[in-house]
């Protein structure tokens, strides 16, 4: 009966050591949650008929980086002088006219959240 028992005993122990005992499992981290957007550069100098490439982030509320779904993120801008090219996506190009002056208000909207950056168009 003795030997019964510790074959039982033997057979358990294995079976924990080769089976595991319900190993803990993390849970991942949760995403941070996006707060707010920011157009970089937020301020630039380019001369009349020169571009610039303009691109968006997401931020958390504590400022880690928290990523965007690219055809839901909009550009335009204040007047009709110069061109967004793409006017859907991360990056825009703004191209100034060659006859404008100024400052340029570029806008970007993600689902609500909006930034603005400021190009200053300076004579060439």
């Amino acid at each position: 009966m003795k030997e019964i028992y510790y074959f039982s005993i033997i057979i358990l122990i294995l079976c924990l050591i080769f089976i595991g005992c319900n190993p803990v499992i993390p849970e991942p981290e949760p995403e941070p949650e996006l707060d707010y957007i920011k157009i970089e550069p937020q301020y630039a100098e380019i001369k009349a008929g020169d571009s610039i490439d303009l691109l968006v982030k997401g931020f958390s509320e504590d400022g880690q980086e928290v990523d965007l779904i690219e055809d839901k993120i909009f550009w335009s801008k204040c007047c009709p002088s110069g061109e967004l090219d793409p006017s859907v996506g991360y990056i825009t190009t703004f191209t100034s006219a060659r006859s404008s002056s100024g400052v340029m208000h570029i806008y970007c909207d993600y689902e609500g959240l909006k930034d603005t950056g400021r190009v200053k168009i300076i004579g060439r």
